[in-house]
């Protein structure tokens, strides 16, 4: 799926990454929530060009990188502020209400 988008390999699970999300658009979920190590290289590059595929796929992603510091109430707070935008702007009218954690 991220054929489309990114050709090379780069390690990781770069690709993995970007073709889940091109995957869940092609499913109709209604949101990615895409989690990813702290400072790892694949990662950093697949959150580079998350923002082309979530405007090309047009669905609602969020990236977020955690490490063993990450504050468990800011993680929440951030998932339950993306959830909630995509319920209030229902963002697909005929999604089956589904979404997607990487």
């Amino acid at each position: 799926y991220a054929n489309r988008y990114f050709t090379r390999a780069v390690g990781g699970d770069c690709l993995e990454s970007l073709g889940d999300v091109v995957n869940a658009a092609e499913k109709n979920v209604d949101g990615v929530i895409h989690l990813g190590p702290f400072n790892c290289t694949p990662e950093i590059i697949s959150q580079s060009v998350i923002p082309h595929i979530s405007r090309q796929e047009d669905i609602p992603v969020i990236s977020l990188s955690m490490d063993e510091h990450t504050g468990r109430a800011g993680v929440l707070t951030r998932i339950e502020a993306f959830v909630d935008l995509i319920r209030r702007y229902g963002y697909k009218k005929d999604s089956k209400k589904e979404l997607c954690a990487l």
